[in-house]
């Protein structure tokens, strides 16, 4: 349990450092209050450790020498102190301008400077004699331009006179007013964009709401991110945060936890994308409201903030924001001291002695007890998972007629002796049938997974290994095509280690073709969430991969995924290198040309041997274990 908690917190720290950043501050969440007055108070939304940022709204009536403040009959008595208590906890609160209704404009110039003296003296730094000042002595951090009705005119004059008072009283550590903006999600936004060209704007909260085009109601994922690579593009200087809705989550009101259950799309597909953009930010949501009665925020937090979504997406991180090499180092450091050794390493160094197995191949390899008790091997996958995906209820484990009887107890005798054994899904047996045609099929293999191998219902009667808790899963995809959804299957994997309950680490590996990039698992590794990959150097008659070992393709999969451990996968014995025993290599052969090639790359990690029939004959392990 305590690995557990160390990993995920090395996990954050690799997403943060990795992941871009816009003030040195990412993955933040702001909320709307003030629309709805069963919402609770300003201080409650502060103290629910949810929001890094709250929005006041609305002022709503200006611009005619009027002003009105509309917080759908929250009394005031009570809001300057909450302010002052958010901020207390550093949470920045903020005024939005505008909103839905229609008796506001800036008529002219003259009008958006009679607006900008009345914030500062109503709600901000100033403090007029003749203005009075709802909230007391309390100042809200800045202004939002939520403008959803009138023309553009003036938006910018009433910009620049509010930022010029950040000049007239110069403070040397902070801003007097921020300026912020909510605009619509189809770009550009004509009523806030002269505004938004003055680049006096910090962030900008895109509304992915309320519009037929591009709200994700109505557009999905390809409405928003069309817009949103728009806005961060036009913008790059500005922190950028999508602008969700709470009341168009798909989460009921008073649904019971967990609420994440009804937005996998957000974590599977939305979120992913567009936190690709280096000036991403965070998430705005509309609003405390709907927010409370739906518990939305609790499950979008630590999924918008730098944690496991942009550890999961570092190798797409921009030209603009590169790791130092003392970052990366300080991370090593950071390894050692949270994490400390696996439990594989624990019997060695990570280039001494690796050699990890398949079992489960040939009913005469002996029992899994036996391949763990030879002592040759740090890790067995058993193989294979063949049946799965079609119709999300057809499963079928083929161990090629091993007695299930005492498995489970031999895969404890395994871990007991420090060898993990992992579960490998897919093969290339001409009984196997497995696809992952949908999102909805790959969670459900999940599930699936979890439940018969893993941590989940360990008493149910129909668990193969009875109680035993499987170490991993591997992906050996000889039958998929790169338009399944393995990558789905990958991060629901991957969650465990990261947000499950108490539990020990699940891990993932693959199984490709020697081939740079195997298409199969391609989308599925680009995760960046893999712990381990066996290259297999056999079996392949295509280009440098027929004749074994290929140092050019060695070369482009350690490139390709630095923070991955890489594997050299061989055959024991010609016969086990498939017709004709191409990409044989002899243990000689391995150990004076394949390894020292190998083992430059950073990441190497070990030899993977296919499989244990033929090694048991061959002596492949014992003859190599010791270079390896």
């Amino acid at each position: 349990m305590a690995l557990r908690r160390r990993t995920c917190l090395l996990l954050a720290l690799l997403g943060c450092l990795a992941a871009p950043a816009v003030g040195n501050r990412t993955g933040e969440l702001t909320v709307f209050w003030g629309r709805n007055k069963d919402e609770g108070t300003l201080r409650e939304a502060c103290d629910t450790g949810l929001y890094n940022t709250v929005i006041i709204s609305f002022y709503s009536v200006f611009g005619h020498g009027r002003y009105w403040l509309d917080l759908s009959g929250h009394r005031l008595g009570g809001v300057g102190g909450d302010i002052k208590h958010c901020q207390s906890k550093g949470i920045p609160v903020f005024l939005s301008i505008g909103g839905g209704g229609k008796n506001y404009s800036l008529p002219s110039s003259k009008s958006a400077e009679a607006v900008a003296i009345n914030l500062w003296n109503a709600f901000l730094g100033g403090g007029s004699g003749d203005v009075f000042r709802p909230f007391g002595d309390a100042v809200v951090d800045g202004i939002d331009f939520y403008i959803d009705h009138g023309s553009s005119s003036n938006y910018d004059e009433l910009a620049r006179r509010l930022d010029y008072f950040n000049s007239m009283y110069y403070h040397a550590t902070r801003k007097y007013v921020r300026l912020t903006a909510t605009p619509r999600c189809a770009f550009p936004d004509r009523r806030v964009e002269k505004a938004l060209q003055t680049g006096l704007f910090e962030r900008i909260h895109v509304r992915f709401y309320g519009d037929d085009s591009c709200s994700y109601k109505n557009g999905g994922t390809y409405g928003i991110v069309e817009q949103w690579e728009k806005w961060t593009a036009r913008y790059p200087k500005s922190q950028m945060y999508v602008g969700l809705a709470a009341g168009e989550s798909g989460v009921p009101e008073g649904a019971p936890p967990p609420v994440e259950v009804y937005l996998k799309y957000l974590y599977y597909d939305l979120l992913p994308k567009v936190q690709k953009a280096p000036n991403y930010a965070g998430v705005m949501v509309w609003d405390r409201f709907t927010d409370k009665k739906t518990g939305y925020s609790t499950a979008v937090k630590g999924w918008a903030s730098c944690s496991y979504g942009a550890m999961a997406f570092t190798r797409r991180r921009p030209p603009s924001a590169p790791v130092s090499s003392a970052a990366l180092l300080s991370v090593a450091a950071l390894i050692l001291l949270l994490v400390g050794p696996s439990p594989a390493s624990a019997q060695g160094p990570k280039t001494g002695q690796q050699v990890t197995v398949f079992w489960g191949r040939h009913k005469d390899e002996g029992s899994l007890r036996e391949a763990c008790d030879s002592g040759l091997y740090t890790m067995v996958i058993m193989s294979f998972l063949d049946v799965y995906g079609a119709d999300g209820t057809t499963y079928h484990l083929d161990l090629s007629g091993h007695p299930l009887a005492g498995m489970g107890d031999a895969i404890k005798r395994c871990q007991f002796l420090g060898v993990p054994v992992s579960l490998s899904i897919g093969g290339s047996g001409a009984g196997a049938a497995y696809s992952l045609p949908t999102n909805a099929s790959a969670l459900a293999l999940f599930d699936h997974l979890w439940n018969t191998y893993f941590g989940g219902n360990l008493t149910d009667p129909r668990r193969p290994f009875g109680d035993a808790w499987l170490d991993g899963v591997d992906m050996f995809l000889d039958h998929a095509t790169p338009a399944e959804h393995y990558n789905t299957l990958a991060l629901e994997l991957a969650k465990h280690n990261i947000r499950a309950g108490d539990g020990k680490l699940l891990h993932l590996t693959a199984t490709p073709h020697c081939r740079f990039p195997d298409p199969r698992v391609k989308e599925a590794l680009d995760t960046g969430i893999f712990e381990r990959v066996h290259v297999r150097f056999y079996g392949d008659g295509d280009g440098d991969c027929a004749a074994g070992f290929s140092a050019a393709e060695w070369g482009k999969w350690t490139a390709a995924y630095p923070f991955t451990e890489f594997y050299v996968g061989v055959p024991a014995s010609p016969a086990a290198a498939g017709s004709g025993g191409g990409g044989y290599t002899d243990p000689e052969t391995l150990r004076r040309a394949v390894l020292p090639v190998a083992k430059k790359a950073n990441n190497y990690g070990g030899v993977m041997v296919w499989d244990r029939y033929f090694d048991k004959r061959s002596n492949y392990s014992a003859s190599i274990k010791t270079w390896v």
